[in-house]
């Protein structure tokens, strides 16, 4: 399903957190060699299959590297906050000056967080969502885990103030 949407940002936010599991929670050799070679079957058999089933328009998506947008959006959006890197310029700047310079939004929640609320924004987001994950507890491998997972993709979507930033704080 993540090689039909043909979105990069989505098998990297897959995969770093099941790596992760494989690598940290799987306490026995066996265990963990087991899971590299189904692994490395499942992705032989998915290049195998993925030119057979997928549409040309996913396989573009996923594979041609020439136009980096992403870096584009996400250096426009910066501009914001280098402008004011302390206190930001205010909420929807990263999209103002994305707008402006590249007619699209940054496509990064935590840009968005700096250009709109500047280092002191950000290092608050961060402390909620620590406090939120931790509190008073020990650091468990399987809650940083589904946190990796819950806030990695908002490194390649806009949502800062939305949904998509409150529920994953919820959910931890």
């Amino acid at each position: 399903a993540l090689f039909i949407l043909g979105s990069r940002g989505a098998i990297v936010s897959s995969v770093i957190p099941v790596a992760l599991y494989m690598l940290l929670c799987i306490k026995t050799v066996k265990g963990k060699i087991t899971a590299v070679v189904l692994a490395v079957i499942s992705l032989m058999l998915g290049e195998f299959l993925m030119y057979e089933f997928l549409p040309e328009q996913a396989i573009v998506r996923l594979f041609e590297f020439d136009e980096n947008v992403r870096l584009e959006l996400w250096g426009s959006a910066m501009s914001a906050f280098q402008n004011n890197p302390i206190i930001g310029q205010g909420y929807g700047a990263s999209t103002y000056y994305s707008f402006s310079i590249s007619g699209n939004d940054s496509h990064s929640m935590y840009i968005d967080i700096l250009a709109s609320l500047g280092i002191l924004g950000m290092l608050s987001y961060l402390a909620l969502v620590f406090c939120v994950a931790y509190g008073n507890k020990k650091i468990d491998t399987r809650v940083l885990l589904i946190g990796i997972a819950l806030f990695l993709p908002q490194f390649f979507l806009n949502g800062f103030n939305t949904l998509s930033m409150w529920i994953p704080i919820f959910m931890m």
